[in-house]
């Protein structure tokens, strides 16, 4: 009688590689300072739309703005909407609308020399066309995956830059998910300076290689987000006056600083809970 001997062959592999670009309930933060100020921005995938026959994600950004008083704490933490930006991908690139047509935004196929243009084209401020640079690539695990980055740099005089590694499936986490405007005039200008904090989906444990939670700063001025989502301030910037709609809540204090950290207004004031406006600033 033969004898029959089996063979079985087991492949073990990690797995590899990730999704190039965000699922529903994608929730980026990323942190911020200039002169004065600092905070977060916040942007949401809220949903899809259609643009020029592409399905397109909504993404909403948000800013979160902070000051120091003189007292050494932190005041503000009430949300602006910056708007609204919407990306598509295909293979390996992400693209996104600007000036009404769609640009590359992030291209993770590509190779270190590989460039891209960025859709914006300026002369305010002496910049030109904007070019992407790819310097270098590689991997990394995230989540027990592996997600291939892509590291960046601008081209000179590009009149916005897209800087630093950025993550399939996360973006920037060198910079800002989105290019930012850049000044070639040498003009006194005041520049912002993000760096990444946390991103998450619905598929896509929360990423924070930091040591504090995404919103840790709402917690220094004691704010919740259902009391953001009510309370309602404008205009901002302000020179004149100012209205607040309390949103049902009642106002035992008011203070209003300027963006230095210098108090406008600080006073006890008749507790109120219906619309005011705010003159003399």
């Amino acid at each position: 009688m033969k004898k029959i001997i089996l063979a079985v062959y087991v492949f073990l592999s990690l797995e590899c590689c990730g999704q190039v670009w965000v699922e529903k309930g994608a929730v980026w933060h990323y942190d911020w300072w200039t002169i004065g100020s600092g905070g977060f921005d916040k942007i949401t995938y809220t949903g899809d739309t259609v643009i020029g026959n592409k399905t397109c994600q909504t993404l909403l950004k948000v800013r979160y703005t902070f000051f120091g008083t003189p007292d050494g704490g932190i005041a503000g933490g009430l949300p602006d909407t910056l708007g609204k930006e919407y990306t598509h991908v295909s293979g390996d690139t992400v693209f996104y609308f600007v000036n009404n047509k769609f640009s590359v935004l992030y291209n993770f196929g590509a190779k270190s020399g590989d460039s891209w243009d960025l859709g914006i084209d300026t002369s305010f401020a002496k910049c030109s066309k904007s070019i992407a640079i790819v310097d270098s690539t590689g991997t990394m695990v995230i989540n027990h995956k592996t997600y291939r980055w892509i590291s960046i740099s601008a081209k000179t005089e590009s009149s916005v830059t897209l800087l630093g590694k950025a993550v399939e499936h996360i973006g920037s986490i060198g910079s800002y998910l989105l290019p930012q405007y850049n000044y070639c005039d040498n003009q006194l200008w005041e520049p912002y300076f993000f760096t990444f904090h946390c991103f998450e989906d619905n598929t896509f444990e929360l990423y924070n290689p930091t040591s504090y939670k995404c919103e840790y700063l709402l917690d220094r001025v004691g704010l919740t987000n259902p009391l953001l989502n009510v309370i309602e301030f404008f205009p901002n910037p302000v020179s004149d006056a100012i209205t607040i709609k309390p949103g049902g809540f009642t106002i035992q204090k008011l203070e209003i600083f300027d963006n230095t950290g210098k108090p406008v207004i600080s006073q006890q004031s008749t507790p109120f809970t219906g619309q005011v406006i705010v003159t003399g600033l």
